[in-house]
């Protein structure tokens, strides 16, 4: 597997522990949860050396910091709409449904 891979094979290691309290048997959960997630965890690891690496040939020097602070920048402020956005639908499920 290439290091480009490592992200979305990732992301489905990240969906099967979605699945495991459902089909894992009881004694196993806990050990597949950890093994997924180390899995997952050890992959992103090496995806986002690959990444930075990449970056860094693709991008010049001079340009570099803005575009990463840019892109730092849009990753936070996503993350803040989204917690707010979960936080609501928390607290909307909890009045509605129980």
């Amino acid at each position: 597997m290439t290091a480009g891979a490592g992200a979305p094979v990732g992301r489905l290691v990240l969906l099967s522990v979605v699945a495991i309290p459902w089909f894992a048997p009881p004694e196993w959960r806990v050990l597949m949860l950890v093994g997924a997630l180390a899995v997952f965890f050890g992959l992103g690891a090496i995806s986002t050396c690959s990444f930075n690496s990449w970056m860094r040939d693709l991008i010049p020097n001079d340009m570099m910091g803005a575009i990463f602070g840019k892109r730092m920048a849009l990753g936070t402020a996503l993350g803040a709409c989204l917690s707010l956005a979960a936080g609501f639908g928390v607290d909307f499920a909890q009045r509605h449904f129980g």
